[in-house]
């Protein structure tokens, strides 16, 4: 017997990655010799059902 299921179950089914958004926090300092900018990036992957801006706020407190 054939499998009844299609491409779209696949891709619908439930996982943890789904469950989380990533958001790109980029942080500028300036050189102290230079008098440059520099830019720092990192990703961050938060849970769904966490509010975003305060996990950055709390990133950026630690």
């Amino acid at each position: 017997m054939a499998k009844k299921q299609t491409f779209g179950d696949k891709v619908n089914k439930g996982s943890e990655a789904d469950s989380y958004k990533h958001i790109k926090v980029v942080r500028t300092i300036r050189s102290e010799v230079t008098n440059a900018l520099n830019f720092n990036e990192v990703m961050l992957a938060v849970r769904g059902d966490k509010n975003l801006d305060a996990a950055v706020k709390e990133f950026l407190n630690k």
